[in-house]
């Protein structure tokens, strides 16, 4: 990755592990969500200025959010969730949005610890891991056919609206749109995110879950 890729990545799961909106991080830094919308998708960067203050926010080193995060050790090939979340290059940070947790408590999840979670939660991550580890490797080579029902479902039937699944899936602004009408196709990146994000919701949704998403 590029130094500009990992950046946004970083501000996005720093932020994510911290519990924080776009929103909320905007806020104590001074500037527009629509900023920080900007910055974790790649079409902008904090200036010099505004690294010290999102730094404190993230309560990150500024070596943390620049550098490249350290690969993490080799799983235990008995460990089924954490495998898929490796092979399908899943973050935590997805985890733990698709579930309603934090990211600290998606990686317990994934070392099968749910010692420190609620009921509510360790339901809604054993749903969320038991549903990737099944599903994912099923539709790893169907993702446009997939995508493009899910998208279809969640608009239509729950009113989702594109520019609330962009934000999820980290994607620019307008670019179900440029998908879906213009043809522009997907990045694997790109589609490793939207598809876990709409697989989620569409089946927290049809379950008429009470997890605390904000999808409007």
């Amino acid at each position: 990755m590029d130094t500009k890729e990992i950046l946004s990545d970083n501000i996005r799961r720093f932020r994510l592990k911290r519990g924080l909106t776009q929103r909320e991080l905007a806020e104590r830094l001074g500037v527009s969500a629509k900023t920080v919308s900007k910055w974790e998708t790649g079409r902008g960067v904090p200036d010099t200025l505004q690294l010290v203050p999102l730094v404190g926010a993230l309560a990150v080193s500024l070596n943390q959010l620049l550098l490249e995060p350290a690969p993490p050790p080799p799983r235990d090939p008995q460990d089924r969730f954490g495998c898929i979340v490796d092979t399908y290059g899943i973050s935590l940070g997805q985890v733990a949005l698709a579930a309603g947790i934090t990211e600290q408590e998606a990686e317990a999840a994934l070392r099968n610890d749910f010692s420190g979670l609620s009921r509510e939660k360790t339901l809604a991550a054993g749903v969320t891991l038991a549903l990737l580890s099944e599903t994912i490797p099923l539709f790893a080579e169907k993702n446009a056919v997939v995508l493009s029902h899910l998208l279809a479902r969640l608009r239509d039937e729950f009113g989702i609206r594109p520019e609330t699944l962009e934000q999820y899936a980290a994607l620019p602004p307008d670019r179900l749109r440029q998908w879906e009408e213009e043809g522009k196709a997907l990045t694997p990146r790109e589609e490793e995110r939207l598809l876990i994000v709409l697989f989620a919701l569409e089946r927290l949704f049809a379950a008429d879950s009470c997890f605390p998403w904000e999808y409007q």
